[in-house]
């Protein structure tokens, strides 16, 4: 996506910009009100605005692109250094899927949902709504959001972290290996924001990228196994979550959530997997 197309989307997909659709049972964008020469470089360059689909569980459990880790983690440092957003969430997406065993939708009463991927049944999304996000740098962290993930970034040319991004990726592990022990995942995010390490950066895509980080064990915790390794239920997570017994956003999940500065960061680590 280039830099008109999200600045059109952005507009165009604000809440307050939004009608409800009572057929759909959804917020839609206002076609009408988009401004005729927006509609006409969207369809120039072949965007649709609600792009909606239904996601039967059964049907897709499985289907997701399957990419190299090696792709994975390069677009990820382009996505902290700034060079290329659009590589932030592709971890979250290969995180969820890599190790997603095949399975039936399976609900437990405490999530009204599929307790091994925490997906509904079924789902009715927007593509392009998702995709806008995707290259904003924000993840869509469920199994729904994954697998459209997927599917663009293996149509996408490679991206590759330039010098600068790596010096970034470098100097934001400095900040939180040096962070004191009684840090929370929210006082890292405000650590990240003073030390200025990440370019035009928010509070919350500083959470994105610590959640990607604890993700594949950067920021080791010992309250659950990583799905890089082994595929760890939803049900799982949301009990480990529920045991942490400590004062935590209840927006932070796992395994972030169970991360401090006490556990510090596992630079072996950081290196084997992102160079």
């Amino acid at each position: 996506m280039d830099k008109r197309t999200i600045r059109i989307l952005d507009a165009a997909y604000r809440p307050r910009a939004k009608l409800w659709d009572s057929a759909l049972g959804e917020s839609v964008v206002d076609e009408n009100a988009l401004p005729a020469a927006d509609r006409a470089y969207l369809d120039s360059v072949g965007i649709v605005v609600n792009d909606f689909v239904t996601w039967d569980h059964d049907e897709q459990v499985g289907r997701a692109a399957k990419l190299d880790w090696r792709q994975v983690a390069t677009a990820f440092v382009a996505g902290v250094g700034g060079s290329a957003r659009r590589g932030l969430p592709v971890l979250d997406g290969y995180v969820w899927c890599a190790k997603l065993p095949e399975h039936s939708y399976r609900t437990i009463p405490e999530l009204r949902a599929c307790g091994i991927c925490g997906a509904n049944q079924s789902n009715t999304v927007d593509r392009t709504e998702l995709r806008l996000r995707f290259w904003q740098g924000q993840p869509w962290s469920n199994l729904i959001g994954a697998t459209i993930n997927l599917a663009e970034f293996g149509t996408l040319a490679p991206i590759t972290p330039t010098p600068e991004d790596r010096q970034v990726f470098d100097a934001m592990l400095d900040v939180l290996s040096a962070a004191p022990v009684e840090v929370s995942p929210s006082g890292a995010v405000v650590l990240l924001g003073q030390a200025k390490v990440i370019p035009k950066s928010n509070a919350g895509l500083r959470y994105r990228i610590l959640e990607g980080l604890a993700d594949v064990g950067v920021l080791p915790q010992p309250a659950v196994g990583l799905r890089t390794d082994l595929w760890v239920d939803v049900q799982e997570h949301s009990r480990a979550w529920a045991t942490l017994g400590r004062s935590h956003r209840s927006d932070v999940p796992m395994p972030l959530a169970a991360w401090n500065g006490a556990h510090g960061v596992d630079r072996q680590r950081a290196a084997e997997l992102f160079g």
